[in-house]
């Protein structure tokens, strides 16, 4: 026998055998004839097994050839096989499915002619189908295989949904695969492949368990002699040899049983291209140990793919990877097709650049991915060829657990903007907030991601915006008070200087000597008036109240420059504090205040100065009245009893004004808080999509903050 003309490596890899492969498919003859016949009792088959047992090979290179070439039914030795996965549209894809196999392959199905028939099964059912299929099966020596690969997929399609209603399409198309096999109108026959650890839901579909338990086949695994078998009959074929220690050392390996078989074909294909260079003498321990044996060959071969690309090109190809996996609600990593330019858009990426990658993957002998079609245009549909690339690829096994939590974050995020816009929750805080900071900036999320996993991105993302602001804004207040401590001990300093020492200048000093002769005049006119006129009594109250008075025009003196040195030092300080904390130099540079500015905001603040003002000014008029006339009653006799009560109601009414004018002002910013807080948000604002990714991370805010303090 020749060596077979149609590939140079005798090995597929980790994809599954196709039909033109068979001569190469080894070790199955008793499970094909199995097969055989119980599909000759039961016109629907269900083949059963573990990820990487083989089920998908069994059926294309092992069943499908076998009825080609005319066995199962005497009389029908003509056979027309359609291949379909549910994938994201089930009974589109039947129907694509369908008019290719009325085409015998020769061509793709017409969009339009698609979207017909998927309207006519969706009215009619199985019914419709049996009269689309009239001409193909109208002979009787002709017969129809339906086989739909990777069954297992109409249960994440019934989970996430699809166009008009997940729930609904899955269930008919059960249905419909169930009576097309159930009739006998015409030799149809339905054959699913399904991993086992979905059986149990396959409860959700009336009809289908019961078929299940007349028809499933559970593929077994391969027996040592039938595992010698596949090792040696390739090899073989091509009139090679094979060392027998290293296929008695491959027959010894052990590895997960779920990805024992596509692992070691791949094993196997990586040691043929090892050996193939030089081509002398069997194939033997040295050429397997060269590339990694069957523990490291896959990942290291997988690592090779990434070898010479850019970090953009990195990330892109773990967006790619993490849109072609998903975690199920089991918490099984499952494959998950996706068209390029879906991809692409999750990526940020250009579709050529996404092909340019996947091409990576599926070249110099890989086939980690596998596309529908080489056409860019047609918009292919990507999928890994095995699941095996999951469990055993280390990063991809990485990349997948950050994905399945970055979209755990993300609906986290969205479920509360929700509950906060229904009044049950607040703004993120915290560890949450920074968690859900550190996400955006790490993964750049988009609608195009989102919208896979959780609506209402454009919401979500203006809810982490405004608690992000929130946050940043008390952060940088709090920064500022603590800035503001030291420049407010400069005007106590300068304050205190003016008090005790007045400058050294004549004036002032001239000024406060015509006070105290002024009140010393003032009160001596009134102690005549009164009948009294103690000269050294009068002199000792003007000088107090000059003292008080003294007191209280520095104290205004502070107020005032306290005030105004704020705010002008706010208006310069604090949007660079903000900056700093939010690291966002742009954002900066547009809150920088010009003088103009400024001027505005002093003038805007000047009633809140001059309620300020009243208020300490009023505070110190009363106690200066009340120690005035308590120095004065003290001094001036039994009369003095009753200038202390005046100068204590005066007192008191002062302070009495000064609380009720604080408590109407606390109530008026209650209500604008209250208004404030009901306003609507503008549109503009809630429809930013672009992500912050300049965030700092929490460790490098809490130490710019406590080197401050420290400072």
């Amino acid at each position: 026998m020749n060596a077979p003309a149609f590939a140079p490596n005798p090995f597929v890899g980790l994809r599954p055998f196709e039909a033109d492969e068979s001569l190469l498919f080894f070790g199955r003859q008793q499970q094909i004839a199995e097969l055989l016949r119980r599909l000759h009792d039961t016109r629907f088959l269900a083949v059963v097994g573990s990820s990487g047992c083989g089920k998908s090979s069994l059926v294309r290179a092992g069943l499908m050839p076998v009825l080609q070439a005319g066995f199962l039914v005497e009389d029908r030795d003509v056979w027309h096989i359609g291949k379909m996965k549910p994938g994201g549209a089930p009974i589109g894809n039947l129907a694509t499915c369908l008019l290719t196999c009325a085409r015998e392959g020769t061509g793709k199905a017409d969009p339009g002619q698609v979207e017909s028939l998927v309207r006519t099964i969706r009215e009619g059912g199985a019914e419709s189908i049996l009269n689309q299929l009239g001409d193909l099966v109208a002979n009787r020596d002709s017969n129809l295989l339906l086989l739909v690969d990777q069954f297992e997929e109409i249960f994440r399609f019934d989970q996430h949904g699809g166009p008009g209603g997940g729930s609904e399409e899955a269930s008919d198309f059960v249905s419909i695969l169930l009576d097309l096999a159930a009739q006998h109108e015409m030799p149809i026959y339905v054959v699913i492949t399904m991993r086992s650890d979905f059986l149990g839901d396959c409860d959700v579909f009336f009809g289908l368990p019961e078929a299940l338990n007349h028809s499933q086949y559970l593929v077994p695994r391969l027996s040592r002699e039938q595992r010698r078998e596949a090792i040696e009959g390739p090899i073989k074929l091509y009139r090679q040899e094979i060392a027998s220690r290293l296929t008695d050392r491959l027959l010894n390996e052990t590895i997960d049983t779920r990805d024992d078989l596509p692992v070691l074909q791949h094993a196997l294909m990586r040691t043929w291209d090892c050996w193939q260079p030089d081509g002398r003498g069997p194939i033997d321990i040295g050429h397997y140990e060269q590339i990694g044996t069957i523990y490291r060959a896959l990942s290291r071969d997988a690592d090779a793919a990434l070898e010479g690309m850019d970090e953009r090109h990195l990330v892109w190809t773990k967006r790619l990877f993490q849109a072609l996996t998903t975690v199920d609600s089991g918490n099984r990593g499952t494959r998950r097709p996706a068209r390029l330019n879906d991809v692409a858009a999750r990526s940020a990426a250009d579709p050529a650049d996404v092909w340019s990658i996947v091409n990576r993957f599926r070249s110099e002998g890989r086939s980690f991915l596998v596309a529908s079609t080489e056409d860019l245009r047609a918009d292919p549909l990507i999928d890994i060829s095995h699941e095996s690339l999951i469990r055993q690829w280390s990063i991809l096994g990485k990349w997948v657990e950050e994905e399945a939590e970055s979209i755990k974050i993300y609906k986290r995020l969205a479920e509360t903007e929700r509950l906060r816009k229904a009044g049950k929750s607040g703004l993120y805080r915290d560890q949450d907030l920074q968690v859900a900071l550190d996400w955006q900036a790490r993964e750049s999320p988009n609608p195009a991601w989102a919208k896979h996993h959780q609506e209402d991105f454009d919401a979500a993302m203006a809810f982490l915006r405004e608690s992000k602001e929130v946050r940043d804004n008390a952060l940088a207040e709090a920064e500022f008070t603590r800035r503001w401590r030291r420049a407010r001990v400069v005007i106590v300093a300068l304050v205190l200087g003016l008090l005790f020492f007045d400058l050294g200048l004549r004036f002032i000093s001239e000024f406060w000597r015509y006070c105290l002769t002024s009140v010393s005049y003032l009160l001596s006119a009134l102690a005549q008036q009164v009948g009294k006129s103690n000269a050294q009594s009068v002199q000792g109250i003007a000088e107090a109240m000059t003292t008080t008075l003294r007191f209280g025009v520095h104290a205004a003196l502070y107020l005032t420059l306290a005030f105004l040195v704020k705010q002008t030092y706010r208006a310069f300080a604090f949007p660079s504090i903000l900056a700093a904390i939010t690291g966002t130099a742009g954002q900066a540079a547009g809150q920088r205040k010009s003088k103009v500015t400024t001027v505005r905001k002093l003038i805007h603040s000047m009633p809140r100065f001059i309620e300020g003002l009243a208020k300490w000014t009023s505070i110190i008029a009363g106690v200066s009245v009340v120690g005035s006339c308590t120095v004065a009653g003290v001094s001036g006799g039994g009369g003095g009893v009753f200038v202390v009560l005046i100068g204590l109601v005066l007192g008191l009414l002062l302070v009495g004004w000064v609380f009720a004018v604080a408590r109407l002002n606390a109530e008026v910013k209650t209500i604008r808080t209250e208004l404030e807080q009901n306003r609507k948000p503008e549109p503009e604002s809630m429809g930013r999509t672009t992500p912050d990714t300049t965030s700092p991370d929490a460790t490098s805010r809490e130490a710019m903050v406590r080197g401050d303090v420290n400072g």
